[in-house]
């Protein structure tokens, strides 16, 4: 495992607040990073580990070991049940490690108590020399070999969980088809002057609408 450059920084905003949101891509090694902070990791997209929080909670919220709770913007209502964990002991920092891929609306909630910190794709002077031309192929992301889908499958398969899964999750209105189409209307159209009544035409929606979704 590459270490990332910013590992130092997210120790160092650990040691100043109680809860720090780590903010990155899907793929780009967000999960990985943050379990070598903690071994006390939940992944809230997974129905069993939602249930052993909810099981744990008493415990882990007396308890003085930093929390991992990975993709927590799929549970929104957790950040309604942290927010008076955290004011009951708001000098304790430390305490919460989160992940998500965008920023939540509701992470608002937990202004003044959680900060944020972006994890980009690797960085050429995180990788060693020999590794290079794999960072251009993958974009930078940590992909093992042995499952690296090749281009545009990794890009497609980005965009698809964006517009089935992670669009809808934040209130987006359009439905996932709507979405794949604007996504290709989107880049067709890079570089030009934009034409809400072009983009809404091709995709059977007033301009308004088009205007509104972008």
């Amino acid at each position: 495992m590459h270490p990332r450059k910013i590992h130092d920084r997210l120790t160092d905003l650990l040691s100043r607040y109680p809860a720090v949101m780590l903010l990155g891509p899907r793929g780009v090694g967000k999960t990985t990073l943050a379990r070598q902070f903690s071994d006390l990791y939940y992944d809230i997209e997974h129905p069993e580990d939602l249930i052993r929080l909810d099981i744990e909670w008493g415990p882990r919220m007396r308890g003085r070991e930093l929390m991992v709770l990975d993709e927590i913007h799929t549970v929104p209502e957790l950040f309604l049940r942290l927010l008076p964990m955290i004011d009951e002991q708001r000098s304790r920092n430390g305490r919460f490690l989160m992940t998500e891929s965008m920023a939540s609306p509701l992470l608002k909630s937990l202004e003044g108590r959680c900060v944020l910190c972006e994890l980009p794709p690797f960085l050429i002077g995180e990788m060693p020399e020999d590794r290079w031309d794999d960072l251009w192929m993958t974009g930078g992301y940590p992909v093992p070999e042995e499952v690296s889908p090749s281009f545009p499958d990794r890009q497609r398969i980005c965009l698809k969980g964006m517009s089935q899964r992670d669009l809808p999750n934040w209130g987006f209105p359009a439905p996932p088809r709507v979405t794949e189409q604007l996504f290709r209307m989107l880049a067709a159209a890079h570089g030009q002057i934009w034409n809400a009544s072009e983009i809404g035409r091709s995709l059977g929606i007033s301009y308004h609408t088009a205007d509104t979704y972008t």
